[in-house]
């Protein structure tokens, strides 16, 4: 089978383009890549229209395409670079083409490339440039300001006196040197170096467009330090809309101006950071001409962005919360008046509808003749703060709480003991003393009324030691799905008809747990809601889903979800000051005879000896919700 004429590899192309940078830092004009079988792999639209009339040399092999190359100072050092990877640079007039060319000749992976423009037109131009030279030397010979020429590639053909003292660099040694040459060292204002094609010269010869007061650092060997220049470039046109031949670089040394720019663009940084660290920004108002000025991490806290937004009075209004609008926009008219603005804590709404609360406080500027001239703020996002703060708070009252509980079961617990010794012989003797009267006889009556009295306190002890006991009960694993749904009969059946049970349950990983204990928690809690509801028409709703604490107390369980079985009533419900005495023992709403005041705190002291939490929250008139948290079954 014929073999096909070979085609670049996809492979090179690609690699190609990854090396775009390294050739658009070389580049005059013109590119054109042949690989190590001297077959095109690439050519730009400008080389195109130099060498080939815009055809696609493509696939064709240099010599193929330019026969008259060998031989030729051109293809020579195409030849010596192919073999020894050394860069060549090169003028020189190729016949066949009729043209001058200067060319670059780089040796790269895939083969070699070449940067050339076409130069005929340029040598045309030389004896016009000369005279133009001649009559500018006079002038830029003797100005203060640095003065160059350099040529479309680049290369400084003249300086003037001044730029030598600028750049440190004798004029024999200045003149032929390019902007790709290393002696530069040549930086931009944020200390990025500056290669070669951003030189202002080149941006001029490029665009054809005049670049002014471009910065730039350079080494000065003569000083040995570097110099701050200003630079300003012109290029110049020689015949109509041509691109430009020449251009003029004309530089003055800013390098004290610059440095005490460097420095306070430094000591800006540094404040930003200690801003951004600290989370306090920094606003101010000028009373001179009423111009606001915020720090990036003020706009950071208002949510805003500090290249677009610019504060005012009126841009800043609807971000605060009308109820504090006044007390901060006050602050110029106080200040105006000789009066501090008070430190205040507001509200604001982001952008974005975030709510934060704000610390602002504020001092005032004045001039030398000791008036007024503006006011300066410190703005501080104290929400997580204040936040914290609370949860400090809350954590306080629960602890206090758990140690009232713990020293009221403790108490409890003694009482529940003495008492338990005290009736373990009316219940044996009651049995005795029943059993030697006859079953019709009266006084066998009063006996048994007797033993149920003591049976009734006994189980009265039962519950205040459950409440107490500090051991962890017979636990199993427990899905609570079905063991709600095992409950609704008895559920259903321990409530008036009048009240109606809603059931909200999800499915939920399973826990360890009493099942016994469990029913008794729940019992409990529907026992009480039946109660706060009444004789009349109410709702109970049981729930379970899974979830964290979301402000229920910090347990020695660190769970990151638990199993959250909730009991919600809209019954008469309660005000804060039961809500803090509700899990107490003996503590009771209800009417003498009518109940023991130990039903939640039993259920306080079941859940809490499984690893798990309980909240209440209620308002008088809108029924109760009481939440435990239960920790599942490790998985």
């Amino acid at each position: 089978m014929a073999e096909s004429s070979p085609n670049p590899s996809s492979g090179s192309q690609e690699h190609l383009l990854g090396s775009a940078d390294f050739i658009l830092s070389n580049t005059l004009d013109c590119i054109a890549a042949v690989d190590q079988d001297w077959r095109y792999i690439y050519l730009n639209d400008r080389a195109r229209l130099a060498i080939a009339g815009g055809r696609d040399l493509v696939g064709m092999n240099f010599w193929d395409a330019f026969p008259g190359a060998a031989g030729h100072p051109l293809g020579d050092a195409y030849k010596k670079t192919m073999s020894d990877g050394v860069v060549r640079e090169l003028e020189a007039f190729f016949e066949p083409l009729d043209q001058w060319f200067a060319c670059r000749v780089v040796r790269i992976a895939e083969g070699v490339v070449t940067f050339f423009r076409v130069t005929t037109r340029e040598r045309k131009q030389d004896s016009a440039l000369s005279a133009i030279s001649a009559r500018l030397q006079s002038i830029f010979g003797n100005l203060d300001l640095g003065v160059t020429v350099l040529d479309s590639r680049g290369f400084i053909l003249e300086a003037n006196r001044a730029a030598e003292k600028l750049l440190g660099i004798p004029n024999d040694q200045l003149c032929g040197l390019s902007v790709n040459s290393p002696e530069w060292r040549a930086i931009d204002v944020n200390g990025r170096q500056i290669a070669a094609g951003e030189f202002p010269a080149m941006v001029a010869l490029r665009t054809g467009t005049v670049v002014r007061q471009f910065v730039m650092g350079v080494f000065n060997p003569g000083s040995g330090d570097r110099r701050w220049l200003s630079v300003d470039a012109f290029p110049i046109r020689t015949i109509g809309n041509a691109p430009p031949s020449h251009v003029y670089v004309i530089f003055s040394d800013i390098t004290e101006r610059q440095e005490e720019e460097n420095e306070l663009r430094l000591s800006r940084s540094f404040m930003e950071i200690a801003q951004r660290v600290t989370s306090i920004g920094s606003a101010a108002i000028d009373l001179r001409t009423g111009k606001w000025n915020w720090s990036e991490e003020t706009c950071r806290i208002y949510g805003v962005d500090p290249h677009e937004f610019m504060p005012s009075a009126q841009s800043i209004a609807p971000l605060i919360h009308p109820s504090d609008r006044e007390a901060v926009l006050c602050a110029p008219e106080m200040a105006q008046k000789g009066l501090t603005p008070p430190t205040i804590e507001y509200r604001i709404r982001r952008p974005n509808g975030e709510e934060r609360l704000l610390r602002r406080d504020a001092v005032l500027i004045y001039d030398d003749l000791g008036q007024v001239i503006g006011v300066v703020g410190a703005v501080q996002d104290v929400t997580d703060i204040r936040a914290r703060e609370q949860e400090k708070e809350l954590l306080r009252a629960q602890l206090n709480h758990a140690q009232r509980l713990d020293a009221l079961g403790r108490f409890a617990g003694g009482i529940a003991h003495d008492l338990n010794n005290t009736l373990v012989p009316v219940l044996t003797l009651s049995d005795v003393l029943a059993s030697s009267f006859s079953e019709n006889d009266d006084r066998r009556k009063l006996i048994e009324m007797i033993k149920r009295a003591a049976e009734r306190g006994r189980d009265l002890v039962r519950q205040v030691l459950t409440f107490t006991r500090r051991d962890a009960p017979n636990r199993q694993r427990v899905e609570l799905v079905e063991f709600l749904e095992s409950s609704m009969g008895f559920i259903r059946a321990s409530i008036p008809k009048t009240v109606e049970v809603v059931y909200r349950i999800s499915r939920v990983p399973p826990i360890f747990a009493d099942p016994s204990q469990i029913h008794q928690v729940l019992m409990n809690l529907v026992a009480n809601a039946a109660h706060a509801i009444g004789e009349g028409r109410g709702t109970i709703e049981i729930a379970l889903a899974e979830g964290n604490l979301n402000g229920a107390p910090v347990l020695a369980n660190r769970a990151a979800s638990f199993a959250i079985m909730s009991v919600i009533d809209t019954g008469c419900g309660m005000d804060a000051e039961l809500q803090d005495r509700v899990f107490e023992p003996f503590f009771t709403t209800k009417g003498v005879g009518v109940g023991t005041g130990l039903g939640l705190s039993v259920v306080h002291g079941i859940v809490t000896a499984h690893g798990g939490a309980i909240t209440v929250k209620s308002a008088p008139g809108a029924g109760a919700r009481f939440d435990v948290y239960l920790p599942f079954a490790e998985r």
